[in-house]
């Protein structure tokens, strides 16, 4: 009896001693090896719930959510009145998704558990995710009850403020986050990210620099400052092409070392398993540019999935899906896993739809799960991967001569890049200047646009056209003081206070109607308009744009062409004023502008779904061949 006490004790201290090495694993990051040691505890203490649930925070961590939730639930079998385990289960859930479920499993851990600070967090995070802001706001101010200098209730808190569009709250809370956590990277990006909704471009590519130093192998932290790079007119193509050039090799060059053979059937004339993979599969450009070439493809010869990497999903989402033959969510699940998907699916080209903006997978493609990859819409540069083999474009976006600028093969399809699906039905209306007797000016794009030299432009505009007035509409000019910070601004240009006009969030209806109150669009520059010049020439609302050097700032030029208004198009600061000047002192034909280009647009292959599908397709099947053709090549040298 006393041996076999010895022994159980002795196996106590076994299992004891190897679920700290497992949790010491887990730590590191190690989690390949915390896991192999945690399943073989499993295999002697089959119900072991600590064993259970660490092996459910390693599996999540290492993007198996599915798994993780599966392990909590058998923790939680085991020992259904710990707090803890309810906490894990709520984490996987959320991971997958499941935001009901997971707001519900942090709803029974706080009843476990009152005063669990995380849970608090966790519980706010989900409703925030679930949105419902307000909801949110409350458990994340009582986490801050209970522990005011907690760094992560406060970044929780910005992010929540910032879903309320009280971007100055936000700020005040991620500045708090800052002091309390200054080396930890997430803080500085927040408050970078709030600085950028502002406009404040500079301090947001510093905070965003920061961030990166503090973590240089951090991919998502580095494509925000790419991103950022390109409001600023200080960067130029040289600039933003190297980084893009540093990002791939930093972060993806690696990752494409040892890619398996793909065995699609290289068939140059087959069905073709096309991929589009986006986190913006809802009311987004990516969405609105996408939604006629999904409906305009070809089954016969093009079967279609979605991969998407974030869970929104409204009206839009559903017409996506439904128009593609498959669909997959990829948010939660790491970019092996998810590229691991992918390859079983057989896709024979996989696009990419993001680039470096939010929720993209640019690690996934890095991996190379298709034979072909692609980059379309989404973003405006190359991505600087040398795992994506090529960009659609067009020759306005990309004149001859600027391949050397994309890491990507260039594609140009034959009139524009894109193809948009007209949201909104309100109907166009007569210019407001009859009405008014003054010339309204307006742009509706992110204030991030909006630099010094076309305060200057714009300032030069408004003087030179008597009583007009300026009226800017972007998320953050629901804070009135924002407001009043833009007009101190533009009142060092020598702008009144009482010719700028306001308006912040509307609903989308309420943001189309807003078009109505224009006569004439200022795009900005260097960094022009995507949808905001589509939806403002739908609208019946001419653009006056001026064409830069890269693409950010052709967008303009690319869609003014598109719909046959070339003569809109500047390409001297001096020619935009005079442009803007000459059109707000015509209402004639201001008035004939407008009545037609909604049908001037319809008409126009910015709007023909089927021929512009037809074109993309072509590029499909031209980049399929050519894969087909280097691997007929490959097997005769062998």
């Amino acid at each position: 009896m006393v041996v076999a006490n010895v022994s159980a004790a002795q196996d106590q201290v076994s299992i004891k001693a190897a679920t700290e090495e497992a949790t010491n694993f887990y730590r590191a990051g190690r989690l390949a090896d915390a896991e192999a040691v945690c399943r073989k505890l499993l295999q002697a203490r089959p119900r072991d719930p600590e064993v259970l649930h660490l092996l459910s925070r390693i599996t999540r961590a290492a993007g198996n959510p599915l798994i993780a939730e599966a392990f909590a639930r058998r923790a939680i079998k085991e020992h259904p009145d710990e707090a803890n385990y309810h906490r894990s289960l709520g984490k996987a859930l959320q991971a997958q998704g499941k935001l009901d479920q997971a707001v519900t499993s942090y709803e029974h851990t706080l009843e476990l558990a009152p005063t669990m600070l995380k849970a608090y967090v966790n519980l706010g995070t989900a409703l925030r995710e679930k949105g419902e802001p307000a909801r949110a706001n409350a458990y994340l101010r009582r986490a801050l009850e209970l522990a005011p200098d907690d760094a992560a209730a406060h970044l929780e808190l910005g992010l929540t403020l910032q879903d309320q569009f009280e971007y100055l709250a936000a700020e005040q809370s991620f500045v708090r986050a800052v002091d309390l956590a200054p080396t930890n990277p997430a803080t500085h990006v927040c408050l970078a990210g709030n600085h950028l909704n502002q406009g404040r471009v500079d301090e947001a590519v510093t905070g965003f620099r920061e961030a990166l130093a503090m973590d240089e192998g951090c991919a998502e932290t580095h494509s925000s400052v790419l991103f950022a790079m390109h409001y600023l007119e200080s960067h130029s193509r040289e600039d933003l092409f190297a980084e893009a050039k540093a990002w791939g090799t930093r972060h993806a060059a690696s990752l494409g070392a040892q890619v398996p053979p793909h065995l699609n059937d290289p068939d140059p004339d087959r069905r073709l398993r096309i991929g589009y993979v986006s986190g913006d599969f809802h009311r987004h450009p990516v969405g609105y540019f996408l939604e006629a070439a999904l409906r305009a493809h070809d089954k016969e010869n093009f079967e279609i999935y979605c991969y998407s990497s974030h869970r929104s999903a409204d009206d839009l989402t559903k017409r996506l899906m439904e128009a593609a033959d498959k669909s997959r969510l990829l948010a939660g699940i790491d970019d092996q896993l998810s590229a691991d998907a992918i390859r079983r699916d057989n896709i024979d080209i996989l696009i990419d739809l993001s680039g470096h903006t939010g929720w993209h997978r640019l690690l996934l493609f890095a991996r190379r799960p298709a034979p072909v990859q692609v980059s379309w819409i989404g973003y405006f540069d190359t991505t600087g991967l040398s795992g994506i083999d090529y960009i659609v474009l067009d020759r306005h976006i990309c004149p001859p001569g600027d391949e050397r600028f994309y890491t990507e093969k260039v594609l140009r399809l034959p009139e524009t890049y894109l193809c948009y699906s007209p949201q909104a039905t309100i109907e166009v209306g007569p210019p407001p200047a009859l009405a008014n007797d003054y010339i309204t000016f307006g742009c509706f794009n992110k204030v991030a646009k909006i630099n010094d030299k076309v305060m200057a432009l714009w300032a030069q505009i408004l003087q030179t056209v008597p009583d007009s007035q300026l009226y800017l509409k972007d998320v953050p000019f629901t804070e009135p003081l924002i407001c009043e910070r833009w007009r101190q601004r533009f009142a060092d240009f020598g702008v009144a206070p009482e010719r700028l006009r306001f308006l912040g969030r509307t609903p989308y209806d309420e943001h189309q109607q807003a078009y109505r109150q224009i006569d004439i669009a200022l795009d900005p520059f260097p960094f022009n308009g995507g949808t905001t010049t589509v939806e403002a020439l739908w609208m019946g609302v001419p653009v006056i744009t001026l064409a830069g050097d890269h693409f950010v700032s052709r967008m303009g030029v690319s869609h003014l062409n598109g719909v046959g208004l070339p003569e809109l198009i500047a390409t001297s600061p001096d020619e935009y004023v005079a442009k803007a000047v000459e059109l707000a002192r015509d209402l004639p034909r201001l008035s004939t502008l407008r009545a037609g280009l909604r049908q001037r647009m319809t008409d126009s292959p910015l709007c023909d779904g089927a021929s512009f599908t037809r074109g993309l397709e072509n590029a499909y099947r031209t980049v399929w061949r050519a894969w087909c053709q280097a691997q007929q090549e490959s097997d005769s040298r062998v």
